[in-house]
């Protein structure tokens, strides 16, 4: 919901869910539109500041998450290390 929330008080937009973005536009006063393309289509960025990977359990997690797209990307395309 935090994401929503950065959602409605700045310029940008964000992709998710249709029922999601369906049972919180009134609340956040967000508009919404079909994506153009295949859902499909769309990479998935794992984004963390370099700070909070000093804490231990965020660091597991990043990785964890990192670990379970390169299971799911498997043949079709590596997922690309973290970088920053």
């Amino acid at each position: 919901m935090i994401g929503l929330a950065v959602l409605a008080e700045t310029d940008l937009i964000g992709v998710m869910p249709r029922h999601l973005a369906n049972a919180y536009r009134s609340r956040f006063a967000l508009a919404t539109a079909e994506l153009p393309l295949p859902a499909a289509l769309w990479d998935i960025c794992l984004v963390v500041p370099k700070s909070a990977l000093m804490d231990a359990g965020i660091a597991w997690l990043f990785n964890a998450v990192f670990a379970s797209l390169q299971r799911v990307a498997g043949a079709e395309a590596p997922a690309s290390a973290p970088q920053g």
